[in-house]
């Protein structure tokens, strides 16, 4: 009994004590010491960086251009693209070209031209556009993509693809079989003559013209073989031949030195390297109708009178 007292009276004195005690004095927890619990814990700190999409500025402007005929014009812009996560992450540039209507012209391997600093760099590209792109306003858009797949652009600039006018054709000299007085209906025996539009200008309905000379003879400039005796259409074929047969939707008889419009003929822009006979071509198919009395046996061109000429508005 005297200990169980004894006991409880230095129990009673260390709680009596303690409060009393500073509580930095051995950072030391009474209760803890008794029940065994630990004074410390430790956890473990995820923290992740987030990729930043790059970014792309200071497009340089683009000038007025104009097609190259029946070719390329190459267009060149610079711009910078950023990305906080350094230059390195860049891993594909391109470059586009769009007018709504048009095919969608880029380089997607635009030039590496150097470095501004660790998070920079300065880009060229240079895209391609077709003689048969479109005339009007065009846009320029610069891309950049990261090496975690995060896009940046920028598509504020814009410039002028100016209107151009042009063809080439062949063959550029036409010949007839020999012929006998009061011969009719005699198809030209190298046409159609195809012409192709290098431009980038739709040729309208009619806006095909001819001008023609009187085939004068070559040995006796005394007589010669009127042009109002040809025709002129871009269909051929049938029977009677079309070409042949002039009406007033479909082809025309020629005037001496005069401009006649081929009726119904037409040339839009298009890629007339596909050689189909229909984008960006027109075919024009010649007859002589009829060989007139008194002409004499000899050859009749345009040697003395002058070249044909074909026109496009």
């Amino acid at each position: 009994m005297e200990k169980r007292l004894v006991f409880f009276i230095f129990i009673l004195t260390v709680l009596l004590i303690i409060p009393i005690v500073s509580a930095g004095f051995f950072d030391f927890n009474f209760f803890d010491f008794i029940t065994g619990r630990a004074t410390t814990q430790t956890t473990t700190v995820n923290i992740t960086i987030a990729n930043t999409a790059p970014i792309v500025i200071n497009v340089t402007t683009i000038a007025a251009q104009s097609i190259t005929e029946a070719g390329i014009t190459n267009v060149s812009f610079d711009y910078v693209a950023a990305d906080p996560d350094g230059a390195g992450t860049l891993t594909a540039v391109q470059g586009h070209l769009n007018r709504t209507g048009e095919t969608d012209r880029y380089n997607a391997t635009c030039q590496n031209l150097f470095d501004i600093n660790s998070t920079a760099r300065v880009f060229r590209c240079t895209v391609p556009l077709y003689w048969f792109d479109g005339p009007g306003t065009w846009s320029a858009s610069a891309n950049v993509t990261d090496s975690s797949g995060a896009n940046g652009s920028n598509g504020t600039i814009s410039f002028t693809l100016s209107s151009t006018i042009a063809f080439v054709m062949a063959p550029s000299a036409l010949t007839w079989p020999s012929v006998s007085i009061g011969s009719a209906n005699i198809t030209a025996s190298n046409d159609p003559i195809l012409m192709n539009n290098t431009g980038n200008a739709n040729v309208l309905a009619s806006n095909i013209s001819i001008n023609s000379i009187n085939l004068m003879g070559e040995s006796n400039a005394t007589t010669f073989i009127n042009v109002s005796n040809f025709t002129v259409d871009q269909v051929a074929g049938g029977s009677p031949l079309l070409e042949c047969d002039f009406n007033a939707t479909s082809g025309i008889d020629l005037r001496n030195n005069t401009y006649m419009n081929v009726s119904g003929s037409s040339m839009a822009r298009g890629n007339f390297s596909i050689n189909n006979g229909a984008t960006g071509q027109e075919q024009l198919y010649f007859c002589l109708t009829r060989v007139m009395t008194g002409l004499t046996q000899q050859s009749y061109s345009t040697f003395r009178g002058g070249s044909w000429t074909l026109q496009i508005a």
